[in-house]
């Protein structure tokens, strides 16, 4: 018996690839564990693309290779006995085929029921609508509108929220777990966060950071001292928010309140102090690119490019020592990251420049 049409597609699924790529979707395929993709990612409410593509593909290679073998030993059995009603023969070539159609009915889509939203379709054709970038909701800000905004916050215990996510560019999901704080003898703040976006399929997200920050360099002097006085006072060493979703509410009923005053105020949101972190970074040319993706929580160097622009910067940051868990991969023949690269030195060489000139 021949299996032209399945080995032909299970040959298309088995390609050559990196030897990082194959061993990532050895990983994925262990996870898997024999269940269905579709099935895991259910359970496990995984909803990123990129998890979600590995795992198709980690499921797939494995099933491939599955059906190969199966062929293979199919072909060891004729070899050796032509006797076809041998159990075990039987019992292949129907493995053989119950893995083939599996792989089949996944590729051409059978039996699988996108989820469909009514609020994003329109005569029949799906469309999305277009994505505003948060680090827009920085332009028209003052240059100190991080401390004007903690300012505004009523309690103190949402005002020490607030500064961890001007100091570090910590995530909501971060502080609902808790951040560590540490107050070093010379005044810096060292943070340590725990990322809450980690992905076990994909490598990505740093799964923990350590952030020593200058908070003068970044917040108003009195209100430093202010909340430090207080941190020292209650003796805390952990800084969280609400487990659901109050802290974003006061912080919205406070965004309307100074949107009365400046209508910059209205796009703000929690995570506008991350691109405002970010922005600062890009804009200090002494900080590397990497350390400024590891400061992110990122393990990627293309990731932080979605975050704030250097030109959006309101001072250089206060980060006087990033530490993370993991290197950062390396993604340099990209365009954006070349140019990045290209104004990073453009900017370096501009400021030696102009100290050579004050010097003279």
């Amino acid at each position: 018996m021949t299996y032209f049409a399945e080995h032909q597609l299970a040959q298309k699924q088995i390609q050559p690839i990196k030897p990082s790529t194959a061993a990532e979707y050895d990983r994925a395929w262990t996870r898997l564990n024999g269940q269905h993709w579709r099935n895991y990612a259910d359970i496990h409410q995984i909803k990123s693309k990129s998890s979600l593509a590995v795992l198709r593909a980690a499921w797939r290679r494995g099933i491939a290779q599955q059906i190969l073998n199966g062929i293979k030993a199919v072909s060891a059995m004729q070899t050796n006995s032509p006797n076809v009603t041998d159990p075990t023969y039987k019992d292949t070539n129907q493995a053989i085929q119950v893995l083939y159609t599996q792989l089949d009915n996944d590729i051409r889509g059978v039996g699988y029921i996108p989820p469909t939203d009514s609020n994003h379709t329109r005569k029949g054709r799906r469309y999305s609508s277009r994505k505003i970038s948060k680090r827009q909701s920085l332009n028209g800000l003052p240059d100190i509108w991080r401390s004007q905004l903690i300012r505004a916050m009523s309690t103190k215990e949402d005002q020490l929220a607030l500064m961890v996510m001007s100091l570090t560019g910590a995530r909501p999901e971060e502080l609902r777990m808790g951040v560590q704080l540490v107050i070093e003898t010379d005044q810096c703040l060292t943070f340590r966060i725990q990322g809450a976006k980690v992905s076990e399929v994909t490598g990505g997200g740093q799964a923990w950071r350590e952030l020593t920050v200058d908070a003068w360099r970044v917040l108003d002097d009195d209100l430093v001292y202010e909340l430090l006085a207080y941190i020292q006072e209650h003796q805390i060493t952990t800084i969280q928010i609400d487990p659901k979703n109050a802290f974003q509410k006061r912080l919205q009923r406070i965004r309307y309140q100074l949107a009365q005053y400046h209508t910059a105020w209205k796009k703000v949101s929690a995570y506008s102090l991350r691109h405002q972190f970010a922005a600062d970074l890009k804009a200090n040319t002494t900080i590397h690119f990497d350390d400024i993706s590891a400061a992110m929580g990122h393990t990627s160097d293309r990731t932080k490019q979605c975050y704030g622009h250097s030109s959006q910067k309101r001072g250089k940051g206060g980060i006087t020592q990033i530490t993370a868990a993991g290197p950062i991969k390396a993604h340099r023949k990209s365009a954006a990251s070349q140019m990045f690269l290209c104004k990073a030195a453009k900017r370096s060489k501009n400021q030696k420049t102009e100290a050579a000139l004050n010097q003279k």
